[in-house]
């Protein structure tokens, strides 16, 4: 189980100096709100500067608004550096900023708002309303600051956006694209957020290139060769490396005898690992993926699963009344895994 770590920290050097606050995890875990985060940031007293440092994949959009309307009327000068990646509300926090710095080799990720629903046709179509509703929040507040219009700012919500450091200040999300030193270590860090966030292998190249772009700019010393990539196993290595699977990378290359064979079901893995880290079973991961297991019946499985969980967990809202002569046998109670189950057979019947 693990620390209830706060994903903020907010410090002050001596009376008077400037402030810094980190965010670091999910925004909104934990039970930690927006109104923790801005209470630690008042208790820091009158300082002239704020800097924020941001590496958060986002999180809840109701506290990412809050705090962006905070920081954004603060008297302060704040200053928002991206450490890593600022992805969906935490790119909300960051256009607060007065000034946002991103070093050549981080991200920004900007999409629509998305939420959980359950009811008839009436309360979905309430719920894609109340979206439709925070969408515009996010679209009013990126155009705010990038000078774009709503329409180009929606077409980049849609398209679930990965910005580089230099693409997002061309496109006005961000202020300054910070050079990197001359480093191995910097295709490494690169490759360890990919790893970490699922980032595609595309937006993990174009970062490189943008580091890379970056550091010949600040070192004129050539590139180091590119490695060797002679045979097709060597090829199917690099790929599963790429997209954040170099635990599989033998797996692959044994199993498949194509590259493109290799890249399609190292796509199809990649998605099988979001699932398991988005339904909290990481660790289920490694044998769907070396099963070859297809991403539909993954999916069925861990639905499946939760089901059983519902089931093995039932709420009872009842209260006994003692006066009251218990019935002679109680009322079956809905078993979520049937529903399931019958919901699976019934797609089986039409080809789903």
């Amino acid at each position: 189980m693990p620390s209830k770590t706060p994903w903020f920290t907010a410090v002050q050097a001596t009376a008077g100096d400037a402030a810094e606050v980190a965010i670091r995890g999910i925004i909104g875990d934990w039970d930690i709100t927006d109104t923790d985060f801005i209470g630690a940031v008042e208790a820091l007293g009158d300082v002239p500067e704020i800097l924020v440092r941001i590496n958060c994949r986002g999180g809840d959009t109701n506290m990412g608004l809050g705090i962006y309307s905070y920081l954004s009327q603060h008297p302060a000068r704040v200053t928002c550096r991206v450490d890593g990646v600022a992805m969906s509300a935490a790119s909300i926090v960051a256009m607060a900023a007065d000034e946002i710095i991103m070093p050549a080799n981080t991200l920004m990720m900007v999409h629509n708002p998305w939420t959980f629903a359950m009811g008839n046709a009436a309360d979905l179509r309430a719920e894609a309303d109340v979206l439709d509703k925070y969408g515009q929040a996010l679209i009013a507040t990126y155009c705010a600051r990038t000078g774009k219009t709503a329409d180009e700012v929606k077409a980049l919500l849609d398209a679930e956006t990965y910005l580089t450091a230099q693409e997002a200040v061309d496109a006005g999300f961000a202020d300054v694209c910070e050079p990197i030193k001359s480093s191995t270590g910097a295709g490494a860090q690169a490759r360890a957020y990919a790893f970490a966030l699922g980032i595609p292998a595309e937006v993990l190249a174009r970062v490189q290139a943008t580091a890379r772009a970056h550091v010949a700019a600040d070192d004129p010393s050539p590139p180091p060769p590119a490695a060797p990539q002679s045979t097709v196993a060597v090829r199917i290595v690099a790929l599963a490396t790429e997209a954040g699977l170099a635990d599989y990378g033998d797996h692959f290359a044994l199993a498949y005898a194509e590259v493109e064979q290799a890249r399609t079901a190292i796509a199809q893995a990649t998605e099988i690992r979001d699932l398991c880290i988005y339904a909290q079973v990481a660790d289920q991961a490694a044998a769907h993926i070396r099963a070859g297991r297809p991403l539909a019946e993954v999916r069925a499985a861990l639905l499946a699963a939760r089901a059983d969980a519902a089931d093995a967990h039932p709420t009872d809202g009842h209260i006994d009344d003692p006066h009251s002569t218990p019935p002679a046998t109680a009322p079956q109670a809905v078993k979520t895994g049937s529903i399931w189950a019958q919901r699976r057979t019934t797609q089986l019947k039409k080809g789903a």
